[in-house]
């Protein structure tokens, strides 16, 4: 059975200047990994970790919208690539928020795949700064400009 985990931050966040807590689903067939980032992610934003691509296609389809979809490229249910298709399929704009997490070493066929996609993908482990700097990018209006943040890291 795959789960769903809803991650709330254990301290309060800071109520100063502090940015809009953006939705964030995390979609990642190793449980340990979806759950440390969900934890980890939790502090700045509203984290949601699920550990297979069909519960997060079925919550798309029913009209559920998140800001940013981490999305684990090889799962072995179904991959990443296919979650992402039936997700585009669903909801154009939720794709487009879609960040790609993949191992350091994977197949041609995703090398392939990132390619053709514009994107923005990371190796794993994640690198939990670098992860909310590529989150606060895609969070950016277009013509925000650049954001202080961590360097990005792939596309």
């Amino acid at each position: 059975m795959r789960s769903s985990n809803a991650c709330r931050a254990t301290e309060p966040a800071d109520s100063g200047s502090a940015p809009r807590r953006a939705r964030i689903l995390i979609v990642d067939d190793e449980p340990y990994l979806a759950r440390s980032l969900c934890r980890a992610l939790s502090f700045h934003h509203d984290a949601t970790a699920l550990t297979s691509g069909a519960p997060a296609i079925a919550r798309i389809e029913a009209g559920e919208r998140f800001d940013v979809i981490v999305l684990d490229l090889t799962m072995p249910d179904i991959s990443g690539a296919e979650t992402y298709e039936r997700i585009r399929a669903a909801s154009q704009s939720q794709a487009d928020r879609v960040l790609f997490i993949t191992g350091g070493t994977f197949a041609q066929s995703a090398r392939e795949f990132l390619a053709s996609q514009s994107n923005r993908w990371m190796g794993k482990p994640c690198n939990i700064q670098a992860l909310l700097g590529v989150i606060g990018e895609i969070l950016a209006p277009p013509d925000a400009g650049p954001i202080d943040s961590a360097p990005p890291t792939g596309r």
